[in-house]
Formats: C-alpha cells, structure tokens, sequence
C-alpha cells in the first residue's frame, strides 16, 4: 500500500525538463500551433480547454514510471509553480483545511495524493519540510516526492533565498489497488 512520504530520485531527465520548460515560454499563439500537432491528439486535448494541455503532456511519462495509469480520472490538477526569491508557502494540507485552535480537520478537494516533480535546483532555500514527520529535503532536479495529501502530511516551503524554484505539482485520486509506486526509494 502506498499511504506514506516517499522521496523518487531521478524521476524526470534534464531533457524532458527543458523541453517541458521551454514550451512554458511559448507565446499562446505558438502552443496552438505547436500542441494541435497530429502527435498530441490521443484525447489529451479533450480533457482540457487552452493551456492546461499544457500541463498535462508531461504526466503521460511521469505516470508510466510510477506505475500508474494516465486518465483524466486520476489526474485532477497540474499546476506549475514557481517560487521567486523571497517566496515561501505556510504549513497546510493538500485536500483539507485544520482548524488552526481545535485541530477540526475539514475535506475540501477530492484528491488523495500530490505528487511534486521539481523541475531545477539552482536555488537557495525552498526546501520541502514535514513538520510531523522531521523530515527536510532540498529539491534536487528531475526528483519528485508524492504522499497522501490529508492531515496527516502537512508541509511548508522554506522561503528561496536566491534565484527561483520551479516544480510541476499533480494532484491525483489513486484507487487503492493503484497505490503502490514501482521506483520509489
């Protein structure tokens, strides 16, 4: 059963990064040119509108590696974060909000899991930290970590002291008979 923090190293290559990367710079114009290619029309354009293609070109490959299936039904959200000098983000959950003075815990999105691929590491700070679990980790590139996204796992960003931290974060509903992960360490 996967129900715990699980740290992946190399899950993407520095060649799927840039080209992922690179095509985040493309202007509107150029995505629809560049995404309406015959190549990218095995129904993952039908399962978003505009952009968001965008987002979920990469999830085909990670998905694969972990041993995971690609559907729009288990993949609920991409999201590319970017986290400038100064940024930072406070304790919370992924799913849910915490009562910060009774401890109340209340569901508010249906996903089970996160699942954050970081895409450089030529930042200071930014860190990754689970306060209930003492665990730190300085993102490394082309690593990811995944873990339930309830209560049980809250984290925070330490704020980057220098340069910019990005990373591709996949909120994903997992059935149970797929919560296992066949690379994570």
């Amino acid at each position: 059963m996967y129900n715990d923090l699980k740290i992946i190293p190399n899950l993407v290559t520095d060649d799927e990064i840039d080209i992922f990367m690179n095509n985040m710079l493309l202007t509107s114009e150029e995505k629809k040119i560049y995404f309406n290619k015959p190549e990218f029309d095995d129904g993952v354009r039908k399962s978003k509108k505009g952009d968001g293609i965008l987002y979920l070109l990469p999830t085909y490959s990670i998905m694969e590696k972990l041993g995971l299936p690609h559907s729009t039904q288990i993949i609920k959200l991409c999201q590319l974060l970017h986290y400038p000098t100064g940024a930072f983000q406070n304790v919370h959950a992924d799913n849910c909000t915490i009562h910060p003075r009774t401890g109340i815990v209340t569901k508010i999105k249906s996903w089970t899991h996160s699942l954050v691929v970081y895409l450089n590491d030529d930042f200071e700070g930014g860190e990754i930290v689970y306060p209930t679990k003492n665990i730190t980790y300085k993102p490394v590139k082309g690593s990811a970590v995944i873990h339930p996204a309830g209560a049980e796992h809250i984290h925070k960003v330490n704020p980057v002291t220098k340069g910019d931290r990005y990373a591709l974060v996949i909120r994903l509903i997992l059935p149970e008979e797929d919560i296992v992960v066949n690379n994570a360490t």
